[in-house]
């Protein structure tokens, strides 16, 4: 809990026939972090080119799965094996896509078909229900009719052949850029009426000409043959939805092991092989390198050649995977880690130091009962939602934080029902910034305390007997500290002597302790005075300034204070007098505050922790501990 876990390397050696077993096995068991294997000896796999085929079918499908609304489910992964899969996803894509295109090309002919019926609906519509036979028209004793259409933009030339002798023209209003036009013209003028319809760019509608029967008949068969294409094309959708439905559980199923496959692929990708082994090189966590040395000493594919429990000091360290290992009640808390970087194997775990500094800092800014009640209650809502679980923590612990330095201020929405435990805020502000001040003495002292226990884990005993960021630079600090205080309590001269001559020997330390160290040792380098010297300015400003910086968790605990006291203010003076509008603004004012300053704390929390805090023994490491998962 205090140190990252113990991790092992274990580079493995897989048989090219067992490959999709040990893919398995380490999908299955997810305790691998695998790492490339560099080594000049072995050939890469060459995986790209499937691995982007796999992306597109899986972009294909996904597509699929939009296009019918399918809505995802979980589905537990199993290993596969990528060959067959890409080859199953090339048949169904290839297959649905037909099936599909049939049904989509049906209904761009069915829309065709009705844009005809729309021109050939409006061409009868130019006549009067009647039993008159349709063919009487076409084939008249004096004239012949023909029906059909013309585009939009010859409306003009069509009312210049209106005028024509002998020729009758009528038209209805377009239809999707044509005009449904009927034309009656002698029948022994076929030349002259082949010369005017090619003027206006007519197009003989051929279905509506072969009519046969009455007028009315006519029309009745229009309206059955929409009704035939609205059946026809409630059937295909109903087809189309049906596939959907049919291969849902295909499509889902699919997708995951094309998911699979491409993980695989990629793990595959980090290893080394020769024509017919594969090397993997993978980190696992120390308590489980045992267990899965005892499951597979009888496996005749997979052999353990190199296995390494890594030091916390040695070379491989700083290549290491950092796993931080801590009971579920704390695991919230990696992640504000792990937004400001991943911890180094070599350094120690700050997540429980990170907790309660946070927690407290946060309650002691937002410090109110009411306000804490308000925020754990929220946290509770939110974690009945298994989505929202993981956020929840952080507002039922700081709620708990509130309510306890509440207490303390004896502060509740505002008002003071009781006598603070401690001491209020509001009326006493020296208290409060003499708290801060001492809460900033406290973080950075224990910021030096973790680095020099790091030091001294590592064996660094350089760094912690000779930097100002070890014994020296801590010593410095409470020198300094102690300095201000004693003339402050006008102490005798004896003491504060005493406290300068610690101050001056810890910066002697700083300035000569390494330069003489490496005169002795392997030669003095100008580097290392310029060094010396500015962490001797760097420990006198930094550390002063770092304290300095934390006397805004009191500003915070005071103007929190005085915003709750003016929401009392304001409420009394714009609510009329009533008590439904002082409640109302009341409710209103408190909702702002634990909102707007509350997210304003946070912040100012974490930025506290970030650079005042872990600026002082957090050493970032090269990659967070990722095992490799199927499912």
């Amino acid at each position: 809990m205090w140190l990252p876990e113990s991790m092992t390397h274990l580079l493995f050696a897989s048989r090219e026939t067992g490959l999709r077993k040990t893919i398995e096995y380490i999908g299955e068991k997810g305790e691998f972090h695998l790492t490339k294997v560099d080594d000049e000896n072995l050939n890469q796999p060459r995986t790209a080119d499937q691995i982007n085929t796999l992306r597109q079918q899986k972009n294909e499908i996904e597509k699929i799965i939009d296009y019918f609304g399918i809505a995802e489910r979980r589905i537990e992964g199993v290993a596969v094996k990528p060959d067959e899969v890409q080859h199953e996803a090339r048949s169904f894509i290839d297959r649905f896509n037909r099936e599909l295109r049939k049904r989509e090309q049906k209904q761009k002919q069915l829309e065709k078909e009705e844009h005809e019926l729309d021109i050939i609906a409006e061409l009868l519509s130019l006549f009067p229900d009647t039993d008159f036979e349709m063919q009487y028209l076409f084939e008249g004793q004096y004239f012949n009719m023909v029906g059909g259409t013309i585009p939009v933009d010859e409306k003009e030339s069509l009312q210049d052949v209106r005028d024509i002798d002998n020729f009758y023209i009528f038209h209805s209003s377009h239809i999707r850029g044509s005009i449904p036009v009927l034309i009656f013209y002698p029948g022994d003028e076929k030349e002259r009426f082949q010369r005017i319809t090619n003027r206006i760019r007519f197009s003989e509608l051929e279905r509506f000409n072969k009519f046969e029967g009455t007028i009315t008949d006519c029309k009745e068969q229009v309206e059955i043959n929409f009704w035939e294409i609205n059946e026809q094309r409630t059937q295909i959708q109903s087809d189309i939805f049906d596939m959907g439905e049919d291969g849902r559980e295909n499509l889902l199923s699919l997708k995951k092991r094309l998911e699979t496959a491409i993980k695989e692929l990629q793990w595959i990708n980090q290893m080394g092989r020769t024509k017919n082994v594969y090397f993997i090189n993978s980190y696992v966590p120390t308590r489980s390198a045992r267990k899965i040395k005892k499951e597979i000493e009888d496996d005749e594919n997979l052999y353990i050649i190199e296995e390494e429990k890594i030091g916390r000091n040695s070379q491989e360290a700083d290549q290491t995977p950092v796993k931080l290992d801590n009971p579920g009640f704390i695991s919230p808390f990696e992640s504000l880690i792990s937004t400001y970087g991943v911890p180094s194997y070599k350094g120690l775990d700050p997540t429980v130091p990170t907790m309660i500094t946070f927690l407290v800092m946060f309650g002691i800014m937002f410090g109110d009962i009411g306000h804490g009640l308000v925020l754990l209650l929220c946290g509770i809502g939110m974690w009945l939602y298994r989505f929202l679980r993981k956020f929840s923590y952080f507002l039922i612990y700081m709620g708990l934080s509130s309510m306890v330095f509440g207490a303390l201020f004896g502060e509740y929405f505002g008002m003071h029902p009781f006598q603070p435990l401690w001491f209020s805020p509001f009326e006493n502000t020296e208290n409060a910034m003499i708290l801060g001040l001492y809460f900033g003495i406290f973080m950075v002292s224990t910021g030096f305390i973790l680095r020099m226990v790091e030091d001294l884990v590592n064996k660094n005993y350089r760094e912690l007997f000779l930097s100002a960021e070890g014994l020296p630079g801590f010593t410095f600090y409470i020198s300094i500290i102690f300095i201000i205080y004693s003339t402050i309590q006008s102490s005798t001269s004896s003491v504060i002597y005493l406290e300068s001559s610690l101050a001056v020997f810890s910066i002697l330390v700083i300035a000569l302790g390494r330069p003489i160290l490496q005169s002795i040792t392997t030669g003095l380098e100008s580097e290392t005075i310029m060094e010396s010297i500015v962490e001797i300015i760097h420990v006198s400003i930094a550390v002063i300034s770092n304290t300095l910086s934390f006397i805004r968790v009191a500003a915070f605990n005071i103007g929190h204070a005085i915003l709750t006291f003016s929401i009392i203010k304001i409420s009394t003076s714009l609510s009329g007098g009533t008590l439904g509008g002082k409640l109302s603004m009341l409710i209103l004012g408190h909702m702002s505050i634990i909102m707007l300053e509350g997210l304003i704390v946070f912040i100012q929390t974490l930025r506290l922790e970030y650079y005042e805090f872990f600026s002082r023994f957090f050493v970032v490491g090269k990659s967070a501990y990722k095992p490799v998962k199927i499912k």
